[in-house]
C-alpha cells in the first residue's frame, strides 16, 4: 500500500495497522488539501431549487418559507397519542 499523499510505499508496520499515510504531516496536509478542495467545490456549485413535490413546495430556504408553512399540509392525527385503557 502507498501513502495517499506522496505515493511512497508504506512501512510494514504502518500497513499492518491499516494506516494510509507515511507520516502524520502527510495525513494533515492531505486532510487540509481535501477540505480546501471540498469547500471550493461547494462554493462553485450553484444553488438549486428543490423539486415541486418537496415539502418546500419549490421554494428555496430563506425565500419567505417558515417552518409552520413547511408542515401545514401534514396530518397531525397520526402522531397524536391514542386513547389507552389503563391497566391496573
Amino acid at each position: 500500500m502507498r501513502c495517499l499523499y506522496c505515493g511512497k510505499e508504506l512501512a510494514l508496520l504502518k500497513r499492518l495497522k491499516g494506516e494510509e499515510f507515511c507520516s502524520d504531516a502527510h495525513r494533515q496536509r492531505y486532510n487540509e488539501e481535501y477540505t480546501e478542495l471540498a469547500l471550493s467545490r461547494l462554493m462553485q456549485a450553484s444553488p438549486q431549487e428543490p423539486p415541486a413535490g418537496s415539502p418546500l413546495g419549490g421554494k428555496p430556504l430563506g425565500a419567505g418559507t417558515s417552518a409552520p408553512e413547511l408542515f401545514k399540509d401534514r396530518k397531525t392525527e397520526e402522531f397524536a397519542p391514542k386513547d389507552r385503557k389503563s391497566v391496573v
